[in-house]
């Protein structure tokens, strides 16, 4: 064989070896791209938290609030309707679609029956009799209510163990 023809097979040779790998190396780049477009965003914040963080610290922190309102409640530190009142706009951001409020029926019956009683400056411009006589009504209605609630304060206390909650 000539020299001429050994070189060319070789060139020819050298042609092929490089287009199989570049074709090779085009194929590893489209699956990169695949992958990397297959992968879910992540957003996150200035402080580099992201939404599923930020959400399960919210939760966290509904749940810690919801304990200390419960052991008040529990301990007797705190007015009952004063407990439910908070804890039933606490319960209805941790749980909006009210999956849970059949194991909190206590608070959501309550908060029902002393919901529309005077608070705070409005509750200082009622005449003393009405003041008295909402003050009558809210006692009926936590002696009436008051086992169903703490039942649910101490369910409260069981949240931060349930895992079923998202």
């Amino acid at each position: 064989m000539e020299s001429g023809v050994v070189f060319y097979m070789l060139g020819t040779l050298a042609i092929a070896v490089v287009l199989g790998l570049a074709s090779y190396a085009i194929h590893l780049h489209i699956k990169l791209r695949e992958r990397e477009q297959a992968k879910p965003v992540v957003v996150t914040d200035a402080g580099g938290i992201s939404c599923e963080q930020r959400h399960a610290m919210r939760r966290a922190n509904l749940i810690e609030q919801l304990e200390r309102l419960a052991m008040a409640a529990l301990n007797d530190d705190v007015n009952i309707s004063e407990i439910t009142i908070r804890s039933r706009y606490l319960l209805d951001h941790l749980d909006p679609e009210q999956h849970m409020r059949e194991r909190f029926e206590g608070i959501y019956l309550h908060y029902e029956a002393v919901k529309d009683f005077a608070v705070k400056e409005a509750r200082d411009e009622l005449t003393p009799a009405e003041r008295r006589q909402e003050d009558i009504e809210r006692l009926r209605a936590e002696r009436e209510n008051g086992e169903q609630v703490k039942l649910a304060l101490q369910e409260l206390l069981k949240l931060r163990d349930i895992s079923a909650l998202n």
